[in-house]
This record gives structure tokens, sequence and C-alpha cells, in this order.
């Protein structure tokens, strides 16, 4: 199992998706990724942020997940659409 933790902000970002992304990210988020055993085995499209080499992507449709890796925990910091998210996640 994967340690995970999130931020206020990006469950209140969650709060204001649409229902559509709101359920897939949900699920995402609290149900596949803590209960892998590792990252790569959820199959899902994550990439490093340029210039920050602790700070990741994930897409799912057409919003970004930002998350951190510090000390093998998860921290979920933002979700946001593509447009948005690398400006307010640094």
């Amino acid at each position: 199992m994967i340690p995970c933790t999130y931020r206020k902000q990006c469950l209140k970002d969650i709060s204001q998706l649409l229902n559509e992304y709101k359920n897939r990210i949900i699920k995402i988020l609290f149900e596949d990724i803590p209960h892998a055993d590792r990252l790569s085995d959820c199959r899902l499209d994550i990439y490093p942020i340029k210039g920050n080499p602790d700070h990741y992507r994930m897409r799912v449709g057409k919003y970004r997940v930002g998350f951190v890796i510090e000390n093998e925990t998860i921290i979920f910091a933002r979700v946001k659409s593509r447009e948005e998210i690398y400006s307010l996640f640094q």
C-alpha cells in the first residue's frame, strides 16, 4: 500500500469538479493509488514537472492532479485544468 495524504486545497478542488471527472478522480486518488503496491502498478499518465524533481502531474481527462513525493508518501496538492496546474503548482 502507498501512503497518501491530501492537502485541504486538493479536496476543495475536487469538490468543485464536474461529476463526470470528480468520480473518476476520487476513485484514482482514494482507491486505486492507496491500494497499489507501487505507483507504476496503477498505469496512469504520470510525469515529473520540469524544474521540480519531486513534483509530478497526473493527467485525468482535461484535468491534472499535482502531487509531491516525500519520504515515499504521496502528497496530493492540487487538481486543476491543464491551463492552470502549471502556474499554481510549483
